[in-house]
């Protein structure tokens, strides 16, 4: 993982734990690196998030898509993010 990706593991509403990293990467759709990298691919699925909904005062599962992109030459993580 890049000392960016580090950090943004720190954050808890960012933190995203490595098994669902790894997941990601083993079972996700594999796409080039919309960046260009060499040698970097784009992994995404989809995965759910309990989020509190304050209206209705109950936790509800929210679905995101996450992404991963990878240097596949020793498997470092240089981005993750989650969204809508």
């Amino acid at each position: 993982m890049t000392e960016t990706a580090a950090k943004h593991m720190y954050q808890p509403s960012r933190y995203v734990p490595l098994q669902i990293q790894e997941r990601t990467i083993r079972y996700g759709r594999r796409m080039p690196d919309p960046r260009g990298g060499q040698g970097m691919f784009r992994y995404e699925t989809e995965i759910y998030k309990l989020r509190f909904d304050k209206l209705r005062r109950e936790y509800v599962h929210q679905k995101y898509k996450f992404e991963v992109v990878v240097r596949e030459s020793d498997w470092t993580i240089s981005h993750f993010k989650y969204f809508y």
